[in-house]
């Protein structure tokens, strides 16, 4: 059975308001009790003493006027039992017996003793109920008979005073209770809202509907279970792209099974063929089939690499090669797709590299070839394309597959555009697998470019400066 969080907070807090005000109205309503019956001894006191010493002879009119003082009814009796006088109230009263007064006040008293005082709670006369005080009076003339002085005090007066001072704690625990339920089921309400949002949020979330949740204003344990859904929202879209990534790569590793080597083969059947050419025509210095036979090779080159990362098998890299040897292959190669958009474009190395050399040629010239064709697809037309080398020193990685030295001489690769830059849903992640913004890429050649100098010893890295988008690419040199 579903239980509200009405119910849940309301009824017991409710609950525990109205036991409060009960166990207050008790303890009120005794305190009140005790109070109200000592004082009524005090009163009852005073007027027996003052009534059962004086020295004047005790009339009705002197009893009215102690009466219109005192609000108790006074009665005088002789020891007979018989009343003598009595106030108004007392004298519309049949029945009031002297004998069953004393033998409730103390069945062992002393009649004689004059200054004894006997109270007498709750008598009851003709369904009324009165507290009694009872003395001996004394004697004004040598001839008087002994009397006795009976003051009454309606017991309805300390009910009264209970009920008087149980009234204010009911009404104040009635009152605080509707206040407290009130404010209590606005409180519920208000966290209810909450977690119905955050309900709702969460069912969207078990839909797929991946979205961040914004965070209360207010700071508490609300807000920090938002935050903790939103980073449970966070990773299940890292590994719903993990999925995606991996559905690709399946699918890629399947498309690859069935065309690599195909195509391998297809790419070798043609660069053979142009070979044949060159030699049966004697055109083996013509610059256009030297570009082609490159290209051939590189394209051959890149599906291999991909049939290793589909195998896991390690690559075996290929012969070192000079970097101007780079330059100037990556120069011709990227030359006309250059002019075909009237890019300015700049491929240089510096003087320090001449003679200087890096390992697998091959892998490090497709990976600086990729490098260059993006930066001319992300250049506008008649934009800038520069691609520099120069040589630097810095401190090998301990993970290095180099780390036999604690330094080595490195040759930095450095290719620019001045186009808009990469966006920004795709910045922070265009290094991984998978990740592009062209509709007709796959999004591996920078990852496969950054695998390259990883494996080497080196790394991959870009910002955007100036304008500018900036890749740079560390290759360690063959030492000597």
């Amino acid at each position: 059975m579903i239980r509200s969080l009405h119910r849940q907070f309301l009824i017991p807090l409710s609950l525990a308001m109205l036991l409060t005000g009960l166990i207050i109205a008790g303890l009120a309503y005794a305190i009140a009790a005790r109070s109200a019956k000592f004082a009524t001894e005090l009163r009852l006191q005073s007027v027996a003493e003052i009534a059962g010493k004086a020295a004047f002879p005790l009339s009705s009119t002197v009893l009215e006027q102690m009466r219109s003082l005192s609000l108790f009814e006074i009665a005088i009796f002789e020891e007979s039992g018989q009343r003598v006088m009595a106030t108004e109230g007392l004298r519309k009263l049949q029945h009031v017996d002297l004998q069953s007064i004393i033998s409730r006040s103390s069945p062992a008293a002393n009649k004689q003793t004059l200054d004894t005082l006997f109270i007498v709670h709750r008598f009851r006369i003709d369904e009324t109920r009165y507290d009694v005080a009872l003395r001996r009076m004394q004697t004004v003339q040598p001839n008087e008979s002994v009397r006795w002085l009976a003051v009454f005090s309606p017991h309805a007066a300390q009910q009264q005073l209970r009920q008087q001072a149980v009234i204010l704690p009911i009404v104040t625990g009635a009152v605080a209770t509707l206040v407290i339920g009130f404010v209590a089921t606005w409180l519920v309400s208000q966290m209810r809202k909450k977690i119905d949002l955050l309900r709702a949020h969460v069912g969207r979330l078990a839909k797929g509907s991946l979205e961040i949740m914004p965070l209360p204003e207010v700071h508490d344990e609300i807000s920090d279970l938002t935050d903790d859904i939103n980073s449970m929202t966070r990773q299940l879209n890292e590994l719903q792209n993990v999925v995606s990534i991996n559905q690709r790569a399946t699918l890629i590793n399947q498309i690859a099974s069935g065309m690599a080597h195909q195509l391998r083969n297809t790419l070798t059947g043609a660069r053979l063929a142009i070979q044949v050419f060159q030699r049966t025509h004697h055109q083996e210095t013509a610059e256009d089939l030297i570009v082609a036979i490159d290209q051939l090779k590189l394209a051959e080159q890149s599906i291999q690499s991909l049939l290793q990362v589909r195998t896991g098998i390690d690559e075996q890299p290929s012969d070192s090669m000079k970097v101007v040897d780079i330059i100037d292959s990556i120069r011709s190669l990227v030359k006309n797709k250059a002019e075909h958009k009237a890019i300015d474009l700049s491929v240089n190395t510096s003087e320090s590299l001449s003679s200087r050399r890096v390992p697998d040629g091959q892998r490090v010239m497709g990976a600086l070839l990729n490098l260059i064709l993006n930066a001319i697809e992300a250049a506008p037309d008649h934009g800038q394309v520069r691609c520099e080398s120069k040589l630097i020193n810095t401190t090998l990685d301990s993970n290095s597959s180099l780390s036999k030295r604690t330094s080595a001489e490195f040759c930095q690769f450095l290719v620019c555009d001045n186009g808009p830059g990469p966006l920004k849903s795709i910045a922070e992640t265009m290094l991984d697998p998978f990740v592009t913004s062209k509709p007709e890429g796959i999004g591996l050649g920078l990852p496969m470019a950054k695998r390259t100098s990883q494996r080497l010893g080196g790394d991959l890295g870009w910002k955007r400066t100036e304008g500018r988008t900036e890749f740079t690419m560390s290759i360690p040199l063959v030492l000597d």
